[in-house]
């Protein structure tokens, strides 16, 4: 499906396959309290959060497959959670 408006194109399909599904990724609680916890069956190599507005507030490279987030010094939020695992990234909402 292509959809045309005001200069702007939207192609809908499959361009590939969700990689982070073949690792078996899991991320908990949400929403969070204090500690965010990410679980893999691959090392989850590096962990941004970010704003709704762009703006990074915690960064992390665990190198582990089951690593958890210290997010206590956030103030109550909306965040994005970008996760990094084989070099492939995937953005998650997380409510604080």
């Amino acid at each position: 499906t292509n959809i045309y408006l005001d200069g702007f194109s939207y192609t809908e399909g499959i361009i590939g396959f969700d990689d982070f599904a073949t690792k078996n990724f899991q991320l908990y609680p949400n929403p969070v309290t204090n500690l965010l916890h990410l679980q893999s069956t691959a090392i989850i190599s590096n962990i941004e959060v970010s704003t709704i507005l762009g703006k990074q507030v915690l960064k992390a490279r665990p190198n582990s497959i089951s690593p958890s987030l210290d997010m206590s010094s956030l103030s109550p939020g909306l965040y994005l959670v970008s996760v990094t695992i084989d070099n492939s990234s995937k953005t998650f909402k997380i409510v604080k």
